[in-house]
């Protein structure tokens, strides 16, 4: 298997854990370990115990500190950013349907120029 299909692979396992887990980093736990200890056996249940342990010791997002660590241990660096990518994937798109339903009237019908000269400054133009 060459090098972008397995980081696409890490991608993918993470993406599918972020977008199917409701309820934050602690819901997760138990996906991250099926899919990762149990399914595919990336790594032993327990260093994955240890995985836990240490991301949630660590700041940031528990999901998130376990799915750096995994692509890291899978693929180096390459693998941490493509499965923490993967994991937080689901938050940009959300993030991005949100902020386009927010302004896309803006983009429609010109307003955007309207907004940028309401304010000529002091005293008007």
């Amino acid at each position: 298997m060459g090098r972008w299909r397995r980081l696409l692979e890490l991608f993918g396992v993470f993406f599918k854990i972020g977008l199917f887990t409701f309820g934050g980093g602690y819901a997760m736990i138990s996906l991250i370990g099926h899919e990762i200890g149990e399914r595919r056996r990336w790594i032993g249940q327990e260093e994955l115990t240890e995985v836990f342990a240490i991301a949630e010791s660590t700041p940031g997002p528990i999901a998130v500190n376990c799915a750096t660590y995994v692509g890291c241990r899978r693929e180096g660096v390459a693998g941490s950013v493509w499965a923490t990518l993967g994991v937080v994937g689901r938050f940009f798109k959300n993030g991005g349907v949100y902020f386009w339903r927010r302004v896309r009237h803006v983009f429609a019908d010109g307003a955007g120029d309207r907004g940028a000269r309401a304010w000529d400054g002091p005293g008007g133009a």
